[in-house]
């Protein structure tokens, strides 16, 4: 059961990385190339195949606007601010083997 539990969030991973990927090239939105709102991304829903013996049962993507972005935790490993982020996308996948009862929600 660990070993299907690592296999699945290791694959969610892979997978939330291609749509964050595909999130941030999705810039088809003419408006967000204007001086007014140059930090916009278009992070339109979209599909993406599960891995075999999986299935995809969220996806989301939601646009960050660019500014200081707040590591959560507490020092040395988090807690700090980190200045300049650009705008981007972020993309969560909940992936899950049917019948297993299992879920892997992985976030980029």
């Amino acid at each position: 059961m660990k070993r299907r539990v690592l296999a699945l969030a290791t694959v969610g991973i892979t997978v939330a990385g291609a749509a964050a990927i595909y999130a941030l090239v999705d810039r088809s939105d003419d408006s967000a190339t204007t001086p007014t709102n140059a930090n916009a991304f278009n992070c339109n829903t979209f599909q993406i195949p599960a891995p075999a013996g999986a299935t995809v049962e969220s996806l989301a993507a939601t646009a960050v606007p660019a500014g200081t972005f707040q590591v959560p935790g507490t020092p040395p490993l988090g807690g700090y601010p980190v200045a300049d982020v650009p705008a981007h996308c972020e993309v969560t996948v909940t992936l899950t083997h049917p019948g297993a009862n299992d879920h892997a929600k992985v976030q980029v």
